[in-house]
């Protein structure tokens, strides 16, 4: 057989060779759900967040008012959020909360005995501002806000927050309790509690009635307040966003 035909011969050979290979070659797929999940995991949030900067004994977390469910571990790259929590406080409370708008990242909590709790940690660039928190400011729904005059004082029921707080300005000084259930009696709204660790124990109660206060603004609650040490007062307040209270 001439040289030339036996060249062609094999050509045509290889090239159906070639040919049954890229037909029987299984198609390259990639898993979408696997790269949609890592991206997710790996996202890092930039972002200007308003919500409550809180300050425990070993902790500080803030928690996010355009999604009231999420509490983010805090780290301070700033260097400057602690400072402004204590210029807010004279005396640091395991307790103690303030308004706080900061620029910050959210990302994925990187220590794992942390992540258990809050698996995203919002690491603070900028602190934009901060104040003590009111019945304005306050965006994580509470149950009342009560205030009154001579002395003044004031007073947030917050079951998010779990915390009754009453500050006494000319005493210096806040007192705290957990939060506990409202109770009915005698057409009041009672909410009562004790602090096994200050020994101090409140009762207040609010009732749907109109109220004055000492400007002659009114507002739609009357409350009295009773703290150990029979030291009572009286004040008006409104309720908050909680959809649960009554």
């Amino acid at each position: 057989m001439p040289r030339i035909f036996i060249t062609v011969f094999f050509l045509l050979i290889c090239a159906g060779c070639e040919k049954q290979e890229e037909v029987q070659k299984p198609p390259v797929t990639r898993d979408t759900s696997t790269t949609k999940k890592e991206s997710v995991e790996t996202e890092i949030l930039s972002d200007i967040f308003e919500g409550l900067y809180i300050v425990n004994i070993n902790s500080s977390t803030f928690q996010d008012c355009a999604h009231p469910d999420s509490t983010y571990w805090v780290v301070d790259d700033s260097k400057k959020f602690a400072a402004a929590y204590n210029r807010i406080y004279d005396n640091p409370s395991v307790y103690g909360s303030i308004a706080a708008k900061v620029k910050g990242e959210v990302e994925d909590t990187k220590d794992e005995k942390i992540k258990i709790k809050y698996p995203r940690t919002l690491r603070v660039k900028e602190v934009i501002n901060t104040e003590k928190k009111n019945s304005s400011n306050t965006c994580v729904p509470y149950d009342y806000w009560a205030f009154g005059k001579d002395p003044a004082w004031s007073l947030e029921i917050s079951a998010k927050e779990n915390i009754i707080a009453l500050e006494l300005p000319s005493e210096k000084k806040t007192y705290y309790f957990f939060y506990a259930e409202q109770k009915q009696r005698e057409g009041f709204i009672v909410y009562s509690n004790y602090n096994t660790i200050q020994r101090n124990s409140i009762e207040v109660k609010i009732k749907k009635e109109d109220c004055t206060d000492a400007s002659g603004k009114s507002y739609p609650y009357f409350v009295e307040v009773e703290l150990t040490g029979n030291k009572k007062f009286k004040g008006c307040a409104i309720k908050g966003k909680n959809p649960d209270i009554m």
